[in-house]
């Protein structure tokens, strides 16, 4: 048993994180401590943490795309089910229910600027309800959007996707 500095209530050692800075081994607090002790710290400094981790993000961009990429790489065989699974479910999807989709209406598509940031370069269809939620595959849900704006939107509304930008600190 030991007793906890901040709360000062008598737990045992499993309710202690370990540590080799004192010589038991053992932290002063316990862990219900430590985690609201941490949880408020991030309350104190959550903007200057997300502005540094945008900042950071932003410098180094091609680090972490290559980062990316060998891991990608490296995990193919592990992640190549679940890929699977969701591209038969997409596949499906654009069978069972056949829309037409007119060439005028494909060009007027793909010359129109992505929607989110205005680029006019490397356009890419999009579903505004996204495919595997139970959108269409129809003119009334297809939009433009640029190809890194697609891919960063994954399966989430637009909504959706704006707000977690915003909560990392991109837009």
């Amino acid at each position: 048993m030991r007793t906890c500095t901040k709360c000062g209530l008598e737990k045992p050692y499993s309710q202690f994180g370990k540590t080799d800075r004192v010589k038991s081994g053992v932290r002063s607090r316990c862990k219900p401590c430590e985690s609201k002790r941490g949880s408020e710290r991030y309350r104190r400094i959550k903007d200057k943490m997300l502005k540094h981790n945008a900042e950071y993000r932003k410098q180094n961009h091609e680090r972490r795309l290559e980062i990316e990429r060998r891991s990608r790489l490296k995990n193919k065989e592990k992640n190549r089910p679940a890929k699977n699974a969701r591209q038969s479910v997409r596949n499906r999807k654009l069978n069972s229910e056949e829309y037409v989709i007119l060439p005028r209406e494909l060009d007027k598509i793909y010359n129109s600027p992505c929607l989110v940031c205005g680029s006019i370069e490397n356009q890419s269809l999009d579903h505004v309800i996204p495919l595997s939620r139970g959108g269409r595959h129809s003119v009334g849900n297809i939009i433009t959007l640029c190809l890194s704006c697609n891919v960063s939107k994954h399966a989430r509304t637009l909504t959706e996707w704006k707000l977690s930008k915003r909560k990392i600190g991109v837009d």
